[in-house]
C-alpha cells in the first residue's frame, strides 16, 4: 500500500519498470506518475483511488507502456491520463469510474490506443481525447452513465477513430458503436483542461 505521500509513485527517464498488484490511494496529487521520457513501462493490476489529483498520468514523452487491468476510482480529477507526447501506449482492460472529471483524458498525445476499458460514473465525460491529440483508436469500450459526454473529441483532436464501443446510460439502454468515426478538424464545444 502506498499512501500519504506527495506522488504515491513518480519516475523521471526510467525504462522497463513495472508497477503491479499495489494500491495507490490518498496521496496529495499523483498516484502513479511516470514522467519525463519514461518508457516501455508496465501498470497493471493496481487500484488507484482518491487521491488529490489523477489516479494515473503519464506526463511529457513517455512512450510505449502499457497500462493494463488496474481500478482506478474516486481521484480528484481524471482517472487515467496521457498528457504532452505520451505517444505510442496502450490502455486496455481497465476499471474506471467516480473520477471527478473525466474516466480517460488523451491530451497533445499520439498514436495511442484505449480499448476494452470499462468507463462509468465519472463527473465529466467517460473519455475524453483533445489539445491536439492525434492519430488515437478508442475501441471497444464499455462507456455508460457518466455526467457529460460518453466520448468527447476537442480541440484539434485529428485523425481519431472510435469503433466497437458501447456507449450510453446503462448496458439495457445503449448503443453500439460499429462504424469508424474520423475526427479531422476541431469542434466547436470547449476545451477540457489540461491536467498538469
Amino acid at each position: 500500500m502506498v499512501s500519504h505521500l506527495y506522488f504515491g509513485l513518480y519516475s523521471y527517464e526510467v525504462g522497463g519498470l513495472t508497477v503491479q498488484d499495489n494500491e495507490f490511494h490518498d496521496n496529495v496529487l499523483y498516484g502513479i506518475d511516470p514522467h519525463t521520457r519514461s518508457h516501455n513501462l508496465l501498470i497493471e493490476r493496481n487500484v488507484v483511488h482518491d487521491n488529490g489529483k489523477h489516479g494515473i498520468i503519464l506526463a511529457e514523452d513517455c512512450v510505449e507502456s502499457v497500462i493494463r487491468q488496474n481500478v482506478v476510482y474516486d481521484n480528484q480529477h481524471h482517472g487515467i491520463v496521457l498528457y504532452l507526447r505520451s505517444d505510442r501506449n496502450l490502455v486496455e482492460g481497465n476499471e474506471v469510474f467516480g473520477n471527478a472529471a473525466q474516466g480517460v483524458n488523451i491530451n497533445e498525445s499520439s498514436g495511442n490506443t484505449i480499448r476494452g476499458n470499462s468507463v462509468y460514473d465519472n463527473l465529466e465525460s467517460g473519455i475524453g481525447v483533445g489539445q491536439t491529440a492525434q492519430d488515437n483508436v478508442v475501441e471497444q469500450n464499455q462507456v455508460r452513465g457518466n455526467q457529460q459526454d460518453g466520448v468527447r473529441l476537442v480541440s484539434e483532436a485529428t485523425q481519431t477513430t472510435v469503433r466497437e464501443n458501447v456507449i450510453g446510460e446503462t448496458p439495457a439502454t445503449a448503443s453500439t458503436s460499429t462504424a469508424t468515426a474520423r475526427s479531422t478538424s476541431p469542434t466547436t464545444r470547449s476545451s477540457a483542461a489540461a491536467p498538469a
